[in-house]
């Protein structure tokens, strides 16, 4: 249980993603926020439709517009027609790279990244069934990751099924992310537990269990998370697990919120390393047998990757909220861009007419 940008083979069979789907599906980038509450690319200003629209608008009516107005009165004159198709090909050339360099921005958009806890050399706790941990973690992450990308949010895992990573490793994947979430199925201490058949098994212990770390230098953010996690699978009906707090060898860890089922829990590797905001998520008490079972159901598994999108959602709305001064920032880049872009782009159509007429 306390041990802990690839994303091949982590689609649920449902869903086939490739780099292809990938970077077309990025066309939702002109879609916002909005109505939906869905998260779009890299929407996370509330601008990107802005800054689309706003260049394409401007760039008509500064470059194009007059020009078929000119065209039009001049279409029987074949020198400046032949001028004006030189002009318009450069033009259509700058304006495909723009768009082009963009689009490849949003379709690179991973700003989140899941961890699959342990791996079939480290594979954490033994269950009530008789399967061990990371096996949990790994179909858990499929359908959470199948989940996300159907809702546009596109994410990175720290490994690939079948694949072992050290802790450290994991938590360095975590740089530049705005969020880091580890998955993971609980166990409990051996007082609680007694052998079944030759398996651990226990049905004192049950719930999900949220860990931060007060090392993380994004505290008060994981926090912020974790709360929103929290609260939405109490909302959906789950109950957190207060065992963790008990104070016996092994747990006794500072409970930060009972009823929504958040610990403190300071050297956990991936959360105080991790250079972003990050949890710890224990889904399900896997040694409970009736959790052992819901565990493996597919609408236990969408029920926490509803709670994570959720979480997504909760903190992109928040940056939002607190990103006005950011937001004008990148308009008047915009504005600067797309006006001097014409305007060093009528310069060297002078310097190449000059060169031409020597």
């Amino acid at each position: 249980m306390r041990e802990e940008t690839q994303t091949e083979g982590w689609q649920s069979e449902e869903l086939s993603v490739d780099a292809g789907s990938r970077f077309f599906s990025t066309g939702l980038f002109l879609k916002s926020v909005g109505d939906t509450g869905r998260p779009y690319g890299r929407n996370v200003f509330g601008v990107t439709q802005w800054t689309v629209l706003y260049p394409a608008s401007q760039w008509f009516f500064t470059w194009w517009f007059p020009e078929i107005v000119y065209l039009w009165f001049a279409w029987d004159n074949y020198e400046a027609a032949e001028y004006m198709r030189e002009r318009w090909t450069m033009r259509y050339v700058l304006f495909g790279m723009f768009f082009l360099f963009f689009l490849l921005g949003q379709a690179n958009a991973h700003d989140y990244i899941l961890d699959p806890g342990h791996s079939s050399d480290k594979p954490g706790a033994l269950s009530c069934s008789g399967k061990y941990e990371y096996l949990y973690n790994e179909a858990l992450l499929k359908v959470v990751y199948t989940y996300l990308y159907t809702r546009n949010v596109f994410v990175d895992v720290t490994r690939n099924p079948g694949e072992d990573i050290s802790l450290v490793a994991r938590a360095e994947k975590a740089k530049g992310k705005k969020l880091f979430i580890s998955l993971h199925h609980d166990s409990a201490q051996k007082k609680y537990i007694k052998t079944v058949k030759g398996k651990p098994c226990s049905s004192r212990v049950r719930g999900f269990s949220i860990f931060v770390s007060g090392k993380n230098k994004y505290y008060k953010q994981s926090l912020s998370y974790a709360k929103v996690l929290g609260e939405t699978l109490v909302s959906s009906g789950l109950k957190p697990s207060t065992h963790h707090g008990e104070a016996i060898k092994g747990e006794n860890r500072p409970l930060l919120d009972a009823r929504l089922g958040i610990y403190q829990f300071d050297d956990l590797v991936v959360l105080k390393n991790a250079d972003a905001p990050a949890l710890l998520l224990e889904s399900a008490v896997i040694i409970n047998p009736d959790e052992d079972t819901l565990a493996q159901s597919r609408n236990y598994q969408n029920t926490i990757a509803y709670a994570i999108y959720m979480t997504i959602l909760a903190g992109q709305r928040e940056q939002i909220q607190n990103s006005q001064t950011i937001t004008s920032q990148i308009r008047w880049q915009v504005v600067f861009f797309s006006w001097m872009t014409p305007f060093f782009f009528e310069c060297a159509m002078i310097w190449q007419s000059s060169r031409n007429h020597r």
